[in-house]
């Protein structure tokens, strides 16, 4: 007996272990559930079976919110990490630019606009700073800044499938819920009532 004691709380606490990641969407699709409940009843009131309108709002939260959203998410970030290898691999400053021996670096033509170079040429003149040394910081400082923002995009794609399985969860918790939905809601009324009921 205390062998199985043992074992029962060892699943236990493997399980509230490996659960906590799953909660989130969980409770996303309980918020689905609670927010098209309205369209559940209008369905149920068309003579429309449970399990086929909880599977009609489960498809609705799939195409009209998930996926669309992974979509966006999936091809915002592939699109920002090729412009940020692109930008990655162009020269930010031209060492040779100030002989004109080669093409002007990203960062170089970017400085030549006249909005920073007026910017750059009153902050030497204002500060003990020359020009080119303004020039190299800001290109390190965008650099860096570009460096962490591909860094954060890549680990969002590498992150992707475990949001596509949490999304999976999610449209699951939202079909369960949708169907049981009722029955919970009607057991809550029902001991909610019988507690403030007087004796």
């Amino acid at each position: 007996m205390t062998g199985r004691k043992v074992f029962s709380f060892l699943i236990v606490a493997l399980f509230l272990y490996i659960a906590p990641p799953l909660f989130i969407p969980v409770a996303f699709g309980a918020i689905f559930a609670v927010l098209f409940f309205p369209a559940f009843e209008f369905l149920q009131r068309k003579k429309v079976k449970s399990s086929f309108a909880a599977a009609l709002i489960s498809l609705l939260v799939t195409h009209v919110f998930l996926l669309p959203s992974a979509l966006l998410l999936f091809v915002g970030a592939r699109t920002g990490l090729q412009q940020l290898g692109g930008l990655r691999d162009v020269p930010i400053v031209n060492p040779g630019s100030g002989g004109g021996a080669g093409h002007p670096g990203f960062f170089e033509n970017l400085v030549n606009t006249p909005g920073l170079h007026g910017l750059f040429v009153s902050l030497s003149k204002s500060f003990p700073v020359e020009v080119e040394e303004l020039v190299h910081t800001a290109s390190d400082l965008a650099k860096g800044v570009s460096l962490r923002f591909a860094d954060f995009l890549g680990d969002l794609v590498t992150r992707l499938p475990v949001m596509i399985m949490g999304m999976v969860i999610m449209v699951l918790s939202t079909l369960l819920l949708s169907r049981r939905w009722k029955t919970t809601h009607s057991v809550c009324a029902r001991q909610l009532s019988l507690r403030l009921s007087p004796d």
